[in-house]
């Protein structure tokens, strides 16, 4: 699938989400998810649906990635700073039992918010886009993502008549002051990303993600969204000077670990081909009770080509990619 979908006059209506698979370009959507969530002896609310918000800021001496996660009965946070100048990495995080209401209705219209004291995440909805803060042991921070270019909507069928929605938006500005062992940095740049998801995956799943944001070598911004190995390539796409492009399907290959090793990453409709450079990685495995996650995600640098017609660029920038095994 190399297009984007035309968005049904009826989307919206309760129950409708799962019957419209495709990817949509636009505003990000307001999903309703009661009529599922009820289901189940232990209602799917717990046991089924999964949603996060993740926000990365690009600057040009750090990198500081965020992102709260309602897994159920479980929820986590996490932000990390990485900075390019000492090559120091330092991450805060929690893991909470029901951090979330069973009547939190997760989007990008509502604040969410975990505190593990003195730890605490909050992400909000502004005009514009999203407020992200934190205030943390070591690392304090507070920056804005602003939703100026259309985003990519997908919504994937799952088996049992479910589905798994995400929200997916890169090379976006953004404006922040960071405080790492009492030295502050500020920033503002067009290297920012969203990834808004919420659905219903498979228990067992897996997935290569990338998410790279730079410029072309004729001075065109940059953003990339590839997924592999789940959702069938809807969330593939292209951002060139703010308009979405879709993509075909992306291959990673990459020797393991795969954040001690260079990744290539071709779409197979030969618009991009991509050399991916980590310099450093956050890690977590989780094993709790009914949940499972082994998870790497290498932060970097890449460089490589873009096809437009008959002519190809050279592109360059940073970003982050992703290995990702889950049993939920």
């Amino acid at each position: 699938m190399t297009s984007f979908e035309k968005l049904p006059s009826v989307f919206g209506e309760k129950n409708s989400c799962e019957k419209y698979p495709g990817r949509y370009t636009g505003r990000p959507f307001s999903i309703e998810t009661a009529h599922i969530d009820s289901k189940g002896l232990i209602p799917y609310r717990f046991t089924r649906r999964k949603s996060w918000i993740y926000g990365s800021f690009m600057g040009d001496s750090f990198i500081v990635s965020m992102a709260i996660v309602d897994a159920g009965y479980i929820s986590t946070a996490f932000i990390y700073f990485y900075s390019m100048d000492t090559g120091k990495f330092h991450e805060e995080k929690a893991v909470l039992p029901f951090g979330f209401a069973s009547d939190f209705s997760p989007s990008l219209y509502t604040d969410w918010k975990l505190t593990a004291a003195p730890k605490q995440w909050l992400i909000s909805p502004t005009k514009k886009g999203l407020f992200f803060c934190y205030e943390g042991v070591r690392l304090f921070a507070n920056f804005t993502i602003n939703f100026e270019q259309e985003g990519l909507n997908t919504i994937a069928p799952v088996r049992g008549g479910l589905f798994n929605y995400t929200y997916k938006n890169v090379a976006l500005s953004s404006e922040g002051q960071f405080v790492f062992d009492g030295n502050r940095y500020m920033a503002k740049n067009k290297n920012a990303a969203i990834d808004f998801t919420l659905g219903y995956p498979p228990s067992h799943t897996f997935w290569n993600w990338a998410c790279l944001s730079g410029e072309t070598d004729n001075g065109m911004l940059l953003g990339i969204n590839l997924v592999g190995d789940f959702n069938n390539g809807l969330e593939n796409c292209l951002w060139l000077d703010s308009k979405p492009i879709p993509l075909g399907q992306a291959v990673f290959s990459y020797e393991k670990p795969i954040d001690k090793n260079k990744l290539k990453l071709h779409t197979e409709d030969n618009i991009l081909d991509i050399t991916f450079e980590p310099i450093g990685a956050r890690s977590e495995n989780l094993d709790l009770l009914f949940i499972k996650s082994q998870f790497t995600q290498p932060f970097g640098i890449f460089s490589g080509t873009l096809k437009q017609g008959e002519t190809e660029h050279f592109i360059k920038g940073k970003g982050v990619v992703e290995e990702h095994f889950a049993v939920w």
